[in-house]
């Protein structure tokens, strides 16, 4: 066997450009070792404390909960089943939040995996190399991938279905159509922005079959009944969560520079504005549409190949509607909801890429600007997270020395470092009762101590708090996370009382 395999090597050697991919895929590892290691420098977020308080309620109150939080619940269904795995074990809360991020690492794993024997075959080693280096290690990725919450996942669950949508067009195989519902299904259940990339990534499958293989059109609308078959009991929940976010939402409204934080938000190596890093992105952009526009237009390829340009429009048409809906309704899309379809995103890019290796000078430009970026984002990620590390290392440390562990406390929304080992009466004070806080007199009146983490601009509750018989008796000034990276994330700790 070794001797054929040699013979066999000798015969279809692999080329420079196999090798190069090879190399890019195996060097992505280094990143996403960088992530599991970061994993163990424990710190957590607002959201994220809430992800694990949620996955304290059984699975039927995790979804009424999950519609509180304006999500579906396939994430917190995950997240909660891997916890009560590790739960056996007697995890402590730092253990915990541990286990969680590594939830939250799983996607990009699955997605290397995927990459290794879809892509690889698809598209070639290059592709395949270039898109694990992108997938792992461009701008906001390794965040998400150790965030408690639901966007890797997300992330995860829409890459693979566009993978699969290119699989039906090449084999239209039962197994390719079951994954690409099933993949479609749970990114909607995963989170809303995800379900309309899946969406878009439908009706660009759509057009294709009309223009090329009509013959499947009746294919595609049947996987469409079953995929909104699949999805119709969360419909209804939809529906109200609809209404509630018509009444009253957080985010701001959209304006051209929240527009242009979004482009930002994607190339950026850097948490704060700094030119040369800047430069950078721009430079990358500008490199997108160039390789983008001279592929489409001078390279005479299979129809199969011009799918996967589609991609691109899968994360533009993703922020348009977000953005359009904000503007005509009520605004619902800030920057990270992109981050689901930026899998899918870089895919096409990697594809690009791969398909300019003849072009010496351009792929050598384009592969230094890849490399450049991956590496000052994860220089940037690492340095973010130890600092909040910390942070979090001491308002922990002030927390067990001051506050009792049955003690009960609030945050504002721009709170953070919510510690699920203290667990709250209320997720955000006042946000789901309407800034009615007479709530908080019953938990007084059983003698427990409560106290409000406050944002210095949160005046609006310190007075709803005095009209309705409370008394904030102001305790200390505490720093938040990273200050060095957000000098003006501040908040203070009030100790709440009944009034006499």
């Amino acid at each position: 066997m070794i001797e054929g395999a040699i013979l066999l090597n000798k015969i279809n050697p692999l080329s420079s450009e196999d090798k190069l991919g090879i190399l890019l895929f195996f060097s992505s590892f280094i990143f996403v070792g960088i992530m599991l290691a970061i994993c163990f420098k424990v710190s957590i977020t607002q959201d994220g404390a809430f992800s694990l308080l949620l996955i304290q309620e059984n699975y039927f109150n995790l979804v009424f909960l999950a519609t509180l939080d304006v999500h579906p619940p396939l994430y917190y269904f995950i997240l909660k089943f891997v916890v009560s795995l590790f739960q056996v074990f007697g995890l402590s809360v730092d253990s915990t939040i541990v286990v969680a991020k590594f939830v939250s690492v799983v996607p990009f794993v699955l997605l290397l995996v995927l990459s290794f024997f879809k892509v690889r075959e698809y598209w070639g080693w290059l592709c395949c190399g270039v898109f694990a280096v992108c997938l792992t290690s461009m701008p906001q990725l390794m965040y998400f991938a150790v965030e408690i919450r639901m966007y890797s996942w997300a992330l995860f669950f829409v890459t693979v279905c566009f993978i699969y949508a290119y699989g039906v067009i090449v084999e239209s195989s039962r197994k390719n159509w079951v994954m690409l519902v099933l993949s479609g299904v749970c990114a909607a259940y995963t989170h809303y922005f995800a379900a309309v990339s899946v969406i878009i990534i439908f009706l660009l499958l759509l057009m294709y079959f009309v223009f090329n293989e009509r013959s499947m059109v009746k294919k595609w609308f049947f996987a469409v009944i079953i995929s909104s078959s699949l999805y119709f009991f969360w419909l209804f929940v939809l529906v109200n969560q609809i209404t509630r976010v018509n009444k009253k939402f957080w985010i701001k409204p959209i304006t051209f520079d929240t527009v242009c934080g979004y482009l930002w938000f994607i190339v950026s190596p850097s948490n704060i504005f700094q030119p040369s890093m800047e430069l950078l992105g721009v430079l990358l952009v500008v490199l997108y549409i160039f390789v983008f526009v001279y592929y489409f237009v001078n390279c005479k390829s299979e129809n199969q190949e011009y799918f996967i340009l589609s991609g691109t429009f899968v994360l533009i048409l993703t922020a348009f509607i977000g953005i359009i809906v904000s503007i005509l309704f009520k605004p619902v899309f800030i920057a990270r909801y992109v981050v689901p379809s930026l899998g899918v995103f870089w895919l096409t890019f990697a594809f690009l890429i791969s398909r300019f290796w003849n072009y010496k000078k351009l792929f050598a430009i384009i592969l230094v600007v890849i490399l450049l970026i991956s590496t000052m984002s994860t220089v940037t990620f690492i340095n973010f997270e130890i600092e909040v590390h910390n942070d979090y290392v001491v308002l922990n440390s002030f927390l067990k020395q001051d506050i009792i562990k049955n003690d009960n406390f609030v945050m504002d929304t721009n709170g953070t470092c919510l510690l699920p080992e203290f667990k709250p009466i209320e997720y955000l004070l006042g946000q789901y009762h309407n800034n009615d806080f007479s709530y908080l007199n019953s938990s007084l009146g059983n003698n427990k101590t409560i106290w409000l983490f406050s944002s210095k601009d949160f005046n609006l509750v310190l007075k709803n708090c005095t009209k309705q018989n409370i008394t904030l008796e102001e305790y200390g000034i505490y720093d938040g996370f990273a200050q060095d990276t957000y000098p003006n994330n501040q908040y203070t700790i009030y100790k709440i009382k009944p009034t006499t």
